[in-house]
């Protein structure tokens, strides 16, 4: 319950924490923001004891350091508003598992110097992508960060993700791979846009020689994605036509 719905989970324990007090004889309620600060200062105390005890958090014990496969995807659905109220306190995780800000920006800075400003969307055969492209305006609304970009391992562990600001560019995964080549083997890299992705990246290495690296991967692209960007083709004429994605699917990969 705690994964599923965090905040229910905890006004659920609340609630059994008073209804305990209640029935032993003692008054008063618990307030709830005393309470959710307590716990985060409680998890980070653990998370300090786990580091002195060399543990790594966000790692998958099952396929650590040789990682077949790194999935990707982004939301853009995680509104965060400018003048809602906040602290001023820095953060006890600050660049555990979400990237610092600073350090992506200055990545994509970089990435788009080298790159020659294109406007539209991406397409794949008939398809018109929305989830991924080269450059991306930041949005007019008052929000402050638009959503989050995640990467898991095929076991779904957690293995880092940054806040993005612009949409889902391409610099955006380019990050998160660029940084999980460093810690791990990885062979796979999968991506619902792969087929647009690989050939930017490829075009980045050629300008970036550090990104070199990240071309050794093996780009993933899931059946059903494949045949959602040429769908509209195999819908008009009666048959599919391979396309050019097909060839970033892998044999055995029925899900995304």
């Amino acid at each position: 319950m705690k994964l599923a719905s965090p905040a229910l989970s905890q006004q659920v324990f609340i609630k059994m924490l008073e209804h305990r007090s209640f029935s032993t004889g003692r008054t008063g309620r618990i307030c709830s923001d005393t309470f959710h600060r307590v716990f985060r200062e409680f998890a980070f105390c653990n998370y300090r004891q786990e580091d002195l005890c060399l543990v790594e958090p966000f790692k998958c014990p099952a396929c650590t350091p040789d990682m077949l496969a790194i999935a990707v995807d982004g939301n853009r659905k995680h509104y965060r508003f400018k003048k809602s109220r906040g602290t001023d306190e820095p953060s006890l995780f600050d660049g555990l598992f979400i990237a610092q800000d600073s350090k992506v920006s200055a990545f994509v800075d970089k990435i788009r110097s080298q790159m020659t400003i294109k406007s539209g969307r991406d397409v794949c055969g008939p398809a018109t992508f929305t989830a991924c492209r080269e450059t991306s305006h930041k949005s007019r609304a008052k929000v402050d960060e638009e959503g989050l970009q995640i990467a898991v391992c095929r076991h779904g562990i957690l293995l880092q993700g940054l806040n993005h600001y612009r949409g889902e560019i391409y610099a955006y995964p380019m990050f998160l791979q660029k940084e999980l080549a460093e810690v791990a083997n990885a062979t796979f890299f999968c991506m619902d846009v792969a087929c647009r992705y690989w050939p930017y990246l490829e075009k980045m290495a050629g300008k970036l020689p550090e990104l070199q690296p990240l071309t050794e991967m093996k780009p993933f692209l899931s059946v059903m994605h494949a045949k959602a960007h040429t769908g509209k083709l195999r819908g008009e004429v009666g048959w599919q036509k391979p396309g050019r994605c097909w060839k970033y699917c892998w044999r055995g990969s029925g899900t995304g």
